[in-house]
C-alpha cells in the first residue's frame, strides 16, 4: 500500500512538474505520458492523492469523488518556472500559477487510471 501511495504521489508531483504550457510550447521528440494505471482500489487511489496533495500544502479546490475529478492551483515561484515549463531565456515573470486536474477513473475492481492536466500561467 506504501508502494501505491508512493506512487500516486510521484506521478501527481512528475506530471506537475513536466506538463504545462508556456510562451513558446516544447518541442518534444516522445510525448509526455499524462495517464497511469494502477492496481488499486479507487478508495486507496482517492485517499491517497487527497492525502498527498494536503500534506505538501496544496489547497484543493475542487475534489467530487463521484466523479473522481481533484482540481486546484500551485503558485510557482518566479525565479524556479524553469523546473515547470519551458519558457523564452530572458523573461522576467511577475506571477506564475499552475492549474491542476487529477481525474481518477476506476476501471475495474482493483485497477484505476489516473491522468493529471496542468496548465501554467504567467505574467
Amino acid at each position: 500500500m506504501n508502494k501505491i501511495k508512493l506512487s500516486l504521489v510521484s506521478l501527481v508531483f512528475f506530471l506537475l512538474f513536466l506538463i504545462g504550457c508556456a510562451t513558446m510550447p516544447p518541442k518534444l521528440t516522445t510525448p509526455i505520458e499524462k495517464s497511469r494505471s494502477f492496481e488499486t482500489s479507487f478508495e486507496i487511489a482517492w485517499d491517497s492523492i487527497i492525502q498527498a496533495l494536503t500534506a505538501s500544502g496544496e489547497f484543493i479546490n475542487v475534489a467530487q469523488k463521484e466523479s473522481g475529478l481533484i482540481s486546484f492551483q500551485k503558485i510557482i515561484p518566479t525565479n524556479e518556472i524553469d523546473k515547470y515549463a519551458l519558457a523564452p531565456s530572458g523573461m522576467i515573470w511577475d506571477s506564475v500559477v499552475a492549474n491542476v486536474s487529477v481525474i481518477v477513473i476506476k476501471k475495474e475492481e482493483n485497477n484505476v487510471r489516473v491522468t493529471v492536466n496542468t496548465k501554467i500561467l504567467g505574467t
